[in-house]
């Protein structure tokens, strides 16, 4: 049931049905309620699966009623599942769509905004250190191949995604590198990330 249910949400959410993505998303995650017994290595599926439609059920319903904090709470379920380790397209991409695709544009208090975008930033990060991953090998070889003579434009176009969000993730990995050895957590360099972004210092 979960299976199938996860299956007719992601086409309809895919091809722009968001209320009949968000009815088989909601079939989803309430499956996991009714099951049996299980082995745990089983249950664990299962509880990621419903965990990722609660996840997308939220997106859903946050832009069907186009609230921002709804936003947020999506994009918060979809972080939550990459820190448990499942980081994936579907993860990653979904909350990055959720904190930029809606909470950002929102928001009106500065507290607010530096926190949901220190947020997004991570997703951002999650989601291209997984493609460039299987593209390079790790972030060393990726830079390596843009000093042999790449530039922004073919490699946003090759990674699938805009000049202005590479440029975000190649200047946040750098400053979280910065930032670490001054002995400062990761969160700080996210949030010195949120106040440069505040001021209008996008990179370059």
């Amino acid at each position: 049931m979960m299976d199938s249910s996860e299956v007719l949400a992601n086409y309809y959410f895919t091809h722009g049905d968001i209320a009949r993505a968000m009815q088989y998303y909601d079939v989803c995650r309430n499956a996991s309620i009714n099951v049996g017994d299980l082995s745990e290595e089983y249950w664990s599926a299962v509880k990621i699966k419903g965990d990722l439609c609660s996840a997308f059920y939220l997106l859903c319903k946050a832009i069907e009623e186009g609230d921002w904090k709804t936003y947020e709470e999506a994009g918060d379920k979809f972080l939550e599942l990459i820190n448990e380790g499942l980081i994936d397209e579907l993860t990653t991409e979904g909350a990055v769509m959720s904190y930029r695709g809606g909470a950002i544009d929102g928001i009106n208090e500065i507290d607010d905004a530096v926190r949901v975008y220190s947020k997004y930033v991570k997703a951002v990060s999650k989601y291209f250190d997984n493609i460039i991953k299987d593209r390079y090998g790790d972030f060393h070889a990726f830079v390596e191949e843009f000093r042999r003579g790449g530039n922004y434009e073919n490699i946003a176009s090759a990674l699938n995604t805009d000049i202005s969000t590479l440029k975000l993730y190649v200047v946040g990995k750098v400053i979280m590198d910065v930032v670490k050895e001054e002995g400062l957590s990761e969160d700080s360099a996210l949030e010195i990330l949120a106040y440069l972004a505040g001021l209008g210092l996008n990179p370059p």
